[in-house]
């Protein structure tokens, strides 16, 4: 049965409140549980009084009674990033599915995280670009040269993005870890809604355009000092070669 009082419990003014059957007292409906099978929307006992009813359930019983578990949602969602990262693929299939049936839900969910987080935003956006910025340094050859790479930048067009055909950490076509150079022989213009599309992986097309010259397959490496001599040679070779 649901009311609407004037409570002190429930603040200053009127709110919706419902009728506990066990307790008596008139509650904030957020205090009863969710359920669709009553015209009410809300089960008749409250949460308060549901928990207890159980534990004297399963009292009786002889069965151990659940205690709380402040850590519980911490220990779920380690377990999430786990399976999530045994099988990425899968999770990043469901969440394409699931927005492709409603994409308003899902932006409007992002909206209201990012209004309710604006620090952890501003945490993940600078995160984000020294991570980046880290990665960028760390696949710069020997022989690099940033004239090509700004003449690049200054001509990409509007609305696009300067993209690395093999990604400075990322994976191949086939799933294998890459780790590709900043070199103007690496990068293209790509649209920004293939730039981000593509995420962290290649690109079919873009797997006939690279050459093994432009990255060091699994496991990535860090920096030239793990390359033998003579391919290290021969890789510079290559580069003196190119236009």
């Amino acid at each position: 049965m649901i009311v609407t009082v004037a409570s002190n419990a429930l603040g200053a003014g009127l709110g919706q409140a419902v009728r506990c059957k066990a307790c008596l007292q008139y509650k904030d409906s957020e205090e009863f549980h969710k359920d669709s099978s009553r015209a009410s929307g809300r089960h008749p006992y409250c949460k308060g009084c549901r928990i207890k009813r159980e534990e004297s359930r399963r009292r009786a019983a002889g069965k151990p009674i659940k205690q709380a578990n402040p850590n519980r949602m911490s220990i779920k969602k380690e377990q999430f990033k786990r399976r999530y990262h045994e099988d990425p693929e899968r999770y990043r299939d469901q969440s394409r599915k699931s927005y492709r049936v409603d994409p308003e839900k899902w932006i409007e969910r992002v909206r209201r995280w990012r209004q309710q987080n604006p620090e952890r935003v501003r945490f993940n956006a600078r995160n984000q670009q020294m991570r980046r910025r880290a990665r960028r340094m760390l696949a710069l050859p020997p022989w690099y040269d940033d004239a090509p790479v700004k003449e690049l930048i200054r001509t990409c067009p509007q609305g696009w993005h300067v993209d690395h055909v093999v990604p400075l950490a990322g994976f191949t076509v086939d799933g294998y870890a890459v780790c590709g150079l900043h070199v103007h022989w690496n990068m293209q213009h790509l649209s920004g809604s293939d730039n981000r599309s593509k995420s962290c992986y290649m690109r079919p097309e873009d797997a006939v355009l690279a050459d093994m010259s432009d990255y060091v397959v699994s496991p990535p490496l860090a920096s030239w000092r793990g390359i033998p001599e003579d391919a290290r040679a021969a890789l510079i070779a290559i580069a003196d070669e190119r236009p």
